[in-house]
């Protein structure tokens, strides 16, 4: 048997079995979270160093304010808080106490709090969210003292700290004072019993002065995660904790500074702008630190191999591969090889363009990374293998723009024999179950409104205007809208200022576009991309037939024409639209609400730079098919269209 080291390419490599044997390591490199969130080792940590000014001069400032980290989920608030907490625990007289309500160590909330609160009257949620959240703080509290204090050998000058600083607590016996150990302990255990959280709040200050902390920073991490209602009973609890903290009576050379920082998404913060008149972080005061951006892909995974070692790669170790032609594939440099994957996704802005296609969100990224690999028809093994075969050379290898999508929008063919089928993660801005493009442009109209909310001086929709809206403009019931606006959700192509669909909300609710909607709207005025996906949807009845799938015998000129034609059907059924929507309304006014542009408007753009870079490079006698033509007529239409609506 012939032994090929990558040398040699007269032969395919075995890409099944070469992804099953690296799956193992896939898997682990790609987890969401590395170990580092539950020990404390912060080696696969990449530094976001401009958060990290912020948030260390904050602590360093001894504010009163609340902290607010705000970012999406996955874009990496935990990480940054974990590498923080490790640095300030190593600082001499400073100490964090970690709230976690996602931790594996965290006594889970016994209340189901989603189903109990949605149903309540806003009095009732916030009894029920302060109670659990008190639950929740005491237990942690009661965790972190319980190995801090010595309960035996300082019951004396801990009674005395409460009788000097929350003298209130010990009545009605406080009075009396208890003259032996053992009455204080009894009188203590009694007011714990009576009074829990205030207890354990006093016991906390009591840690902090006797052991000269200068700062106690309370971190608060996926709070709104479980549920957003319970993050203002949160910040209430903490501005309590703050309150205690400055009521301190005594001789004492310094005066520990209680710091709270709580993290938590921007539909969250937004909520808790709208409503601070009204709760504690109002009246104690506010400091947000805003992380827009995580960090990029490559060093990501670059930092993860380098802090996993040798270690990762003990279940691939030597891979010797027969294919199915008797030649042995031989693959031993597993470091060089996942080092060049990652090098792949710092070309052109790959690893940029697939965070946003998650919504910044790591977890979700590393996940499609997996998916990608899977879908493998499109990466170049061949250079991969070869390069890391042998000691010199580089490699033509990655994931190249318009492959990368199709393999997230497509997966793998039904019917390809050596491959397996996965899902998507490109969803269809146009159509849906109750949004059938072109004949209805509702699901896009609205996703346009929820992009251009900015254009027009608005963070978020309400979701009672929108209903309002689709009722006016389009003479859809709420049940219609509702199932639009959750096939949105769904997709996340939209936030809440909750975690739940927009038919859960009973009517309250604020609505905002997520980056994954802007950046798909973006690429589908660049090029028809998507409007080839998007049609695929809407006329296959097998996505993945084999003889379908873009990549497979494509006819660039069947392909060309159905495009164009796809984008008469787009033009005459938004126009069709828009007359009815005149009948029933204002049309002038939803043009502005949606930017002033048509959805075709769109598409042809996208379309028209298609046809000049990409169609009449590859299209062998471009000049004699009337594509340019085809396409300058229906731009004509739909300027006439829009002329006859009078709409700029």
């Amino acid at each position: 048997m012939k032994i090929n080291k990558g040398v040699s390419t007269e032969a395919s490599p075995p890409y099944n079995e070469i992804y099953h044997a690296y799956e193992p390591l896939f898997l682990s490199l790609f987890q969401q979270r590395l170990v580092y969130h539950d020990t404390g080792d912060s080696s696969g940590y990449v530094p976001i160093p401009e958060i990290e000014t912020s948030l260390n001069n904050f602590v360093q400032s001894q504010s009163s304010e609340i902290c607010l980290l705000v970012g999406p989920i996955g874009i990496g608030k935990s990480s940054v808080l974990r590498y923080l907490k490790s640095q300030w625990d190593s600082t001499p007289r400073i100490e964090t106490l970690l709230l976690d309500l996602n931790s594996r160590n965290t006594t889970m909330i016994p209340v189901p709090i989603t189903e109990n609160l949605v149903t309540m009257d806003a009095n009732n949620q916030k009894h029920v969210a302060r109670t659990q959240i008190n639950s929740f703080v005491a237990a942690m509290i009661e965790s972190r003292i319980s190995t801090k204090i010595n309960f035996v050998t300082e019951t004396d000058s801990l009674y005395d700290f409460f009788a000097t600083n929350n003298r209130e607590l010990l009545m009605p016996s406080g009075f009396f004072p208890p003259s032996t150990t053992e009455e204080k302990i009894a009188h203590l255990v009694r007011v714990q019993s009576n009074t829990r959280l205030a207890f354990l709040f006093v016991c906390l200050k009591y840690y902090a002065l006797t052991r000269s902390l200068t700062n106690l920073i309370i971190i608060v991490d996926n709070c709104d995660q479980k549920d957003p209602l319970l993050i203002e009973s949160f910040i209430d609890t903490l501005c309590h904790l703050d309150r205690c903290f400055d009521n301190i009576t005594g001789d004492y050379d310094h005066l520990p500074c209680l710091t709270s920082i709580v993290s938590c998404r921007p539909p969250t913060w937004y909520t808790l702008q709208q409503n601070a008149p009204r709760n504690a972080m109002g009246s104690h005061g506010y400091h947000s630190v805003n992380i827009s951006k995580p960090c990029a892909l490559a060093p990501l995974l670059k930092q993860r191999i380098a802090a996993c070692g040798n270690e990762l790669y003990t279940s691939v170790k030597h891979i010797k591969i027969a294919s199915r032609n008797g030649i042995i594939w031989q693959v031993e440099r597993h470091e060089q090889f996942l080092n060049k994957l990652c090098e792949s996704l710092e070309l052109h802005g790959h690893g940029a363009m697939l965070l946003a296609l998650c919504n910044n969100n790591l977890a979700d990224s590393l996940n499609s990374l997996v998916d990608i690999l899977r879908n493998r028809h499109f990466i170049d093994l061949d250079g991969v293998i070869g390069d890391v075969a042998i000691a010199e050379g580089e490699p033509e290898i990655g994931f190249p723009r318009i492959d990368l999508m199709r393999a997230l929008a497509y997966g793998n063919p039904i019917f390809d024999p050596l491959y397996p089928v996965t899902g998507t993660i490109i969803p269809n801005l146009l159509s849906g179950d109750q949004s059938s493009f072109p004949r209805t442009f509702l699901k896009p109209r609205l996703l346009q409104m929820f992009i251009m909310a900015g254009d027009i001086g608005k963070r978020y929709w309400s979701l009672r205007s929108i209903l309002d809206l689709c009722k006016t403009y389009f003479g859809k019931s709420d049940q219609d809208t509702l199932a639009v606006l959750d096939d949105l959700f769904f997709q996340k192509l939209i936030d809440t200022n909750r975690l739940y669909p927009p038919s859960e909300h009973g009517g309250e609710a604020e609505i905002a576009a997520t980056s994954r909607a802007e950046f798909l709207w973006r690429e589908l005025g660049e090029s028809d991309t998507l409007l080839r996906f998007y049609r695929d949807d809407i006329n296959l009845t097998e996505r993945h037939l084999y003889q379908n799938v873009p990549t497979y015998g494509l006819d660039l000129r069947a392909k060309c024409s159905e495009i164009l034609g796809l984008c008469n059907d787009s033009v005459e059924g938004e126009l069709r639209e828009l007359a009815l929507v005149a009948e029933r309304g204002n049309l002038s006014e939803l043009m502005r609400l949606s930017g002033s542009e048509l959805i075709s408007d769109v598409i042809l753009r996208g379309v028209g730079v298609s046809l000049q870079t990409f169609y009449r490079k590859y299209i062998h006698n471009w000049s004699n098919y009337d594509f340019e033509a085809q396409y300058r007529s229906i731009k004509d239409s739909l300027n006439a269209g829009r002329a006859k609506l009078n709409v700029e």
